[in-house]
């Protein structure tokens, strides 16, 4: 059988979940960045008039928040710590007015700014963009400098390495801004038509799994297949998912509606990003239960004919039955029973047939005939209908190319 979804979303309160990594990184990068300060208030102190400025690659901004994530609090706390040592040694350089002092701090400045460059190099390579090529020669480099190099070797490879740096970070921003960036997901404006086949995935794991319990307890020794999910709206934090099961057994197939509640809210958020359990794991309610009968060729002129409305909508046939009916004002009668799924909802139309006398078909000598009429061969037909909600996924068969059927 084909497989569908349904899903009508319903309301509970959200859990409130603290990082504690994230806050542990964020008072690391505080930390890190009133290091940094210090050093660099403490090097401007320095009078001496061999002092240059401090060198760009060591002059940062402090860019990041309490929302930054943790891993980018991480890389700047990181970059931070190696500027504040880099500014230390120059400091400890310059205040000993050490007789090579140039060469001490051109050494320094060599290494900040290979350190510097490394960190973009990495940043390029990091890039998810099919259409950036490799790192262009030029701007590869090597150290090769130590800190036996004069400080005309190692100024001139300081620079090579800044220049670098910058057309290396110039190639980031270009890639960068080619580089799709998905938008963030609105969860409260997300409509069926919007979730992807993963997230609808997602959402069929995670309620399966959360109900295997009470599934296995509802259907313990039947192979099933879930045809459809609806999730019910409330103002409760409980939220209640319906599940329609199609089986078969020894005594044929079947559809099986029930009803299990939830431990939360079940919004497009937490379906997609958070954890969902069953709130009672025997829990399970049948709201629809019917046998599936179509052997009977003339199921869908009866329905035709009882149910015009539900007939021009071209839904799934699933069930004609007949039973014994009766005995009422139009004689002895046989119950005429159909069930029918469109993507609206599942519909049960039911007649009594006169089936007496001469009366042994009913479907064919009470319905189907063209003298029959209401209220002498057959009564006035009553449909109960169970209606998906608005929010509604379907899949499998019995739901495609029929978009337009309504009730």
């Amino acid at each position: 059988m084909p497989t569908a979804i349904v899903c009508t979303l319903s309301a509970c309160t959200p859990t409130v979940v603290v990082d504690e990594q994230q806050q542990k990184a964020y008072k690391n990068y505080l930390s890190a960045w009133g290091e940094y300060e210090n050093a660099v208030t403490e090097y401007n102190k320095i009078e001496n008039a061999d002092k240059p400025t401090l060198p760009a690659n060591l002059v940062l901004t402090k860019t990041l928040d309490d929302k930054a994530t943790t891993d980018n609090l991480k890389s700047e706390t990181q970059k931070l710590e190696t500027a504040t040592v880099n500014i230390l040694n120059l400091c400890e350089i310059y205040n000993n007015n050490q007789d090579d002092s140039a060469q001490k701090a051109a050494y320094q400045n060599y290494l900040s700014a290979w350190n510097t460059y490394q960190a973009a190099v990495a940043e390029y390579e990091a890039l998810e963009n099919e259409e950036k090529p490799a790192l262009p020669a030029d701007l590869v480099l090597a150290k090769s400098l130590d800190d036996k190099s004069t400080t005309e070797e190692l100024n001139k490879g300081r620079t090579a390495l800044e220049n670098a740096t910058a057309e290396i970070n110039k190639l980031i921003e270009e890639y960068t801004q080619q580089t799709p960036i998905p938008p963030a997901i609105d969860y409260d404006k997300l409509t069926p038509a919007d979730l992807t086949e993963e997230q609808i995935n997602t959402i069929v794991t995670k309620v399966t799994t959360a109900l295997a319990a009470n599934i296995q307890k509802s259907l313990p020794t039947t192979e099933y297949e879930i045809v459809a999910m609806e999730f019910d709206v409330n103002a409760s934090n409980q939220g209640v998912a319906r599940l329609l099961f199609n089986y078969t057994t020894i005594n044929g197939e079947y559809y099986e509606m029930r009803e299990f509640p939830m431990n939360c809210e079940l919004n497009y958020k937490n379906l997609l990003t958070s954890e969902i359990a069953a709130a009672d794991k025997y829990a399970g309610d049948r709201k629809i239960y019917f046998h599936v009968n179509t052997t009977e060729p003339r199921a869908n002129e009866v329905l035709a004919k009882l149910n015009p409305e539900i007939a021009a909508t071209n839904p799934q046939f699933i069930s004609l039955t007949k039973s014994s009916g009766p005995a009422i004002s139009i004689g002895g009668t046989a119950t005429i029973t159909l069930y029918t799924i469109n993507n609206k909802g599942i519909t049960k139309t039911i007649t009594y047939a006169r089936s007496d006398g001469d009366r042994t078909d009913p479907i064919g000598q009470s319905i189907l005939a063209e003298s029959a009429t209401v209220g002498k061969d057959y009564t006035a037909p009553t449909t109960e209908t169970f209606e998906f909600g608005k929010n509604v996924l379907l899949l499998g068969e019995m739901f495609k190319g029929n978009d337009s059927n309504e009730f």
